[in-house]
C-alpha cells in the first residue's frame, strides 16, 4: 500500500512539474509576441516617418532679425504639404529658443513668416514639419542650418 500512494505521489510532481514548465513557456512566448510587434510597429513608423521626410524639402530666403522677429521666405520645393515650420534658435550667448509655426505651405509655394524670438540671434535652424495619420514628424534630416543671421 505504501508503495502505491509514493508512485502516486511522484506521477503527480511530474505532472505538476511539466504544468509548471508548459505555463512559464507560455508566458514567455506571449511577452516575446507583444515585444516583437511593438519593435515591428516602431520600425515601420520610423521608415515611414523617413520616406516622408525625404520626400519633404524647404527653402529659405530673405531671412534677417529685428528686434523681436525672425523674417524669412519659405518655399516648399518638394511634392509634400509642409504642416507647420519649427525653428531653434541661439542668440549670441548661446541661449536655445526653439518655436512652431503652424502654417500650411502646398507643393511649390512661397509664404513669408515672421517668428517671435528674444534677444539678438546668432544661430538659426529651420525645419519642415508634415503629418501622416494625424501624427506630425519633425523632419530633422532635413534642417536647414544658418549662422551670423543679419539684421533686416
Amino acid at each position: 500500500m505504501l508503495a502505491s500512494k509514493k508512485g502516486v505521489a511522484e506521477w503527480v510532481s511530474y505532472v505538476m512539474l511539466t504544468a509548471l514548465a508548459v505555463s512559464l513557456g507560455a508566458l514567455v512566448l506571449h511577452w516575446s509576441r507583444d515585444t516583437t510587434e511593438r519593435t515591428v510597429d516602431d520600425i515601420v513608423e520610423r521608415g515611414d516617418a523617413l520616406t516622408l521626410c525625404g520626400a519633404s524639402g524647404i527653402d529659405v530666403s530673405k531671412l534677417c532679425q529685428n528686434t523681436q522677429t525672425l523674417n524669412m521666405d519659405v518655399t516648399n520645393t518638394k511634392d509634400v504639404k509642409i504642416e507647420s515650420i519649427q525653428a531653434r534658435m541661439f542668440d549670441i550667448y548661446r541661449r536655445p529658443q526653439t518655436t512652431s509655426r503652424n502654417i500650411t505651405i502646398l507643393p511649390q509655394q512661397t509664404k513669408s513668416l515672421q517668428i517671435l524670438k528674444d534677444g539678438i540671434l546668432k544661430k538659426a535652424e529651420i525645419m519642415p514639419v508634415v503629418k501622416k495619420d494625424g501624427k506630425r514628424i519633425v523632419c530633422q534630416s532635413r534642417t536647414l542650418s544658418y549662422d551670423d543671421v543679419p539684421v533686416c
